[in-house]
């Protein structure tokens, strides 16, 4: 169904430059796979029509913000974060917002003049940000007064992690950064050497304190020393595969996720993958492709895979419990746990719930214009979704 390697040349030639690949992947994958697709296999990769729902849980507006418009933003990374009862929020203009996450008035807003491309993360009464310049922005949670600005190699797309005295962050050219939390310099730094090709993006990294675990466009998982940076431990979630450069790539674009000291991953062409935190001893690898973050509700785990296809797993033996095909190709977002439900959005904005016991969808909402790329954030029962037309929005059950 992909097109071959000469085609590829054709599009892009010098394919030796990684930060050009880098940019152009996402366009070339749909070349490429309408490249080799026939017209009845292409009518295939469309958005499946909604169907209508008998009976459907109904949700109700609270509150809403405007961002200004966001298109021309990768809104997927920026994703609101709620921290006691504050909710913190960039808009289009790179101005940082502290809202109440109950009435959505305004706390206060720092001006940072910046272009955000990671945020926001919250942790210990303290901000983080990235941008497309590298820069790392350490901000107070009380009044957005900036502590410390640095600046790293390349651009950031994924969000810091703090912990302690430490924080943590990857960036878009393979190095994975130790900063000192008092002042931002640099205590580590552990590097990879990047495919020739890979998916715009890097997965956020956990900081669990001692150590950390982050994931790698090699397809591999690593558990990092926080003290000096060494490597503790390092596994493929997957191994590439095919011929062709494209064929092979298989990110690690998704947040790990920790329960119970296993680890969980998932990459791009490839798999779920579950792993001993201790050990590194793989238990489970199963034939899922994703780029999107992983979500465990009572004793399931769920991922959102590229074809936006829902899988619900059991964690012990990664075996499948059921899987969702309603919404193939809706651009669904990372699911999200709201009560027994799973939440999803899509490019059209629409709101899905899904039932974590069956996976049926229960419930359909349309509360904003355009799509919705970041991941819908829930707290307190309440549910908040940014859309790539600037609308921030907390709804809650009618």
């Amino acid at each position: 169904m992909l097109a071959n390697a000469s085609f590829l040349e054709a599009v892009l030639p010098g394919t030796e430059s990684k930060k050009m690949n880098r940019l152009l992947l996402p366009l070339l994958t749909i070349l490429l796979v309408l490249a080799g697709c026939s017209s009845s296999e292409i009518k295939e990769l469309e958005p499946a029509e909604l169907q209508d729902l008998e009976h459907s849980v109904e949700l109700k507006e609270l509150w809403d913000f405007n961002l200004g418009d966001l298109r021309e933003h990768d809104a997927t990374r920026l994703q609101p974060t709620i921290d006691g009862g504050q909710l913190f929020v960039v808009d289009a203009e790179g101005d940082l917002y502290s809202l109440n996450k109950t009435t959505g008035e305004r706390n206060w807003v720092v001006e940072l003049g910046k272009n955000i491309t990671a945020g926001v993360s919250a942790a210990d009464r303290k901000l983080a940000v990235g941008t497309d310049k590298g820069e790392v922005l350490l901000l107070a949670q009380s009044d957005g007064s900036v502590l410390w600005s640095v600046t790293l190699t390349e651009e950031i797309l994924s969000l810091p992690q703090i912990r302690d005295d430490l924080m943590v962050v990857q960036t878009t050219g393979g190095r994975f950064y130790g900063l000192e939390l008092s002042d931002g310099a640099r205590r580590w730094v552990y590097e990879i050497t990047l495919p020739s090709l890979t998916v715009r993006g890097t997965a956020s990294p956990i900081n669990l304190g001692e150590v950390s675990i982050a994931g790698f466009s090699t397809g591999k998982i690593a558990v990092i020393d926080n003290e000096k940076g060494g490597l503790i431990w390092e596994k493929p979630v997957s191994l590439p595969k095919g011929k062709t450069e494209l064929e092979r790539v298989i990110d690690i674009d998704s947040t790990p996720l920790l329960r119970n000291d296993v680890i969980y991953a998932a990459s791009y062409q490839g798999h779920v993958s579950a792993f001993r935190l201790y050990t590194s001893k793989k238990i489970w690898s199963k034939p899922v492709s994703s780029l999107k973050d992983l979500a465990w509700g009572g004793t399931q785990l769920f991922v959102t895979d590229d074809r936006s296809e829902i899988h619900a797993l059991e964690p012990a033996s990664g075996a499948s419990l059921w899987v969702q095909t309603a919404l193939h190709h809706r651009r669904l977002t990372a699911p999200t746990v709201w009560k027994d439900n799973l939440l999803v959005a899509d490019l059209e904005g629409y709101i899905h719930i899904v039932s974590q016991a069956t996976g049926r969808i229960i419930g359909r909402e349309r509360p904003v214009s355009g799509s919705v790329g970041s991941p819908i954030v829930v707290s307190d029962d309440v549910i908040y979704v940014i859309s790539d037309s600037g609308q921030l929005i907390a709804l809650t059950q009618e």
